[in-house]
């Protein structure tokens, strides 16, 4: 059930007066009433200080256990090349399973670590929804990964013997397991390093004296967190570019799943095809896409219920909210390299899912923050009460895909 559009104000707003506490400017022409001066706080906090920075982040995180301190534990999982603190937050009591999110592994995807946030202050809240999610379920989440590469800001961590990038690679296949910026002494894709088991890892592979071990901190943080709470399921968040949705296109699943004996593809014309004149077009932009694990090797059970997770987060997401904005969530089209923590994590042995969040579309930063808290709160709902296992798998098929893309913000990757 999608919470109203004032409960996320409040927690956005929660975030925003822990973050400002102090400020003369905060403090001044407060209002009377508790949920408007809260939802000013939000709005401000969106209109002036789009995104938090990494000692506005370490600062609400902590001010956020001090004020909870039998419900919230903050940790420090581990430290970036250059230093800087790689943070957990935990809600819940420590004898409840565990579920897990993690946001901003690509340092220039903005609003994840924001809406995880929000999640964190929802869940101290005392709300009724709160209560039932941490009655069975305790929350991790790691709002920022790669507080570096924010600090650049780019995609990559920082790391001065890091290589140049191996086109070879590509995006999504492992090749020789090199995945960096175009430029030596840059830094890593995080995201293509999490390989549970190092060994599997195409880069280990390929240079086992150079890399004995994974050369990057941030997964390695992640995975040691994953081993110690053991999370049943993972979520993670990312950004991606604008595009169509394209609701008539079928997908025919990952390559090593598909009929090879199928010959249709040598009737295919090549070059330009003019549409049917009666075709309208595809009207309507994606908000975002979701994927499951597509690795072969992943236990079908890890598969199945990571597509009850897609099921579950989309069905809450697509629901119109107070102001009629249309919803949609396409599958993304991602690949079967077990590098990818939708894959990696799976491959461990935990339900994974990655959800991107569309740029430049369907309204302000506040919509675009709300997208993960909406969808990790779905989630972590339906584990606690049961329902997420009675989801009917086969209903990863209404996805549709993603069409054409609309070119408002340059394209991200997952």
């Amino acid at each position: 059930m999608e919470l109203e559009k004032r409960d996320f104000l409040k927690a956005l707003g929660g975030i925003a007066a822990l973050t400002t506490a102090g400020s003369a400017s905060a403090r001044s022409d407060r209002h009377t009433d508790d949920d408007f001066e809260l939802e000013d706080f939000a709005r401000a906090y969106l209109n002036n200080d789009d995104v938090l920075d990494n000692r506005e982040l370490e600062t609400l995180l902590h001010r956020l256990e001090n004020e909870n301190p039998e419900l919230v534990t903050v940790d420090q999982i581990g430290q970036s090349n250059q230093g800087r603190p790689l943070y957990s937050v935990s809600v819940g009591k420590e004898k409840n399973p565990s579920v897990l999110a993690i946001g901003q592994q690509h340092g220039d995807e903005y609003f994840m670590a924001e809406g995880l946030l929000a999640v964190a202050q929802f869940l101290t809240s005392g709300d009724p929804r709160a209560e039932r999610i941490l009655e069975n379920r305790t929350v991790h989440l790691v709002p920022r990964v790669n507080p570096d590469g924010f600090v650049v800001p780019h995609r990559y961590n920082i790391d001065p013997e890091a290589p140049e990038d191996d086109p070879e690679s590509g995006i999504f296949q492992g090749g020789s397991g090199i995945f960096a910026a175009d430029e030596p002494g840059v830094g890593w894709d995080i995201n293509r390093y999490n390989r549970h088991d190092w060994t599997q890892h195409e880069l280990y592979q390929n240079f086992p004296e150079e890399y004995p071990e994974n050369p990057v901190p941030e997964a390695v943080a992640i995975h040691a967190m994953m081993d110690e709470v053991d999370p049943e399921w993972v979520i993670d968040f990312h950004r991606m570019g604008s595009f169509m949705v394209d609701y008539e296109s079928e997908w025919p699943g990952p390559e090593w799943a598909r009929d090879d004996t199928d010959d249709d593809a040598e009737d295919e014309t090549e070059g330009f095809v003019p549409p049917d004149p009666n075709d309208p077009g595809d009207g309507y932009i994606g908000t975002g896409a979701m994927l499951w694990p597509l690795h072969e090797d992943v236990d079908p059970e890890i598969r199945e219920l990571s597509k009850q997770l897609v099921v579950t987060m989309r069905d809450d997401l697509i629901e119109p909210d107070d102001e009629l904005r249309r919803v949609e969530y396409v599958r993304y089209p991602g690949g079967t390299y077990g590098g990818i923590a939708r894959n990696g994590h799976a491959l461990a042995g935990y339900g994974s899912v990655l959800v991107e969040v569309a740029g430049g579309t369907l309204g302000d930063r506040l919509f675009r923050a709300r997208q993960p808290f909406d969808a990790m709160l779905a989630a972590a709902e339906a584990t606690a009460d049961g329902s997420l296992y009675t989801v009917d798998t086969a209903r990863v098929d209404e996805l549709p895909e993603a069409g054409t893309d609309v070119g408002i913000e340059e394209d991200g990757a997952e």
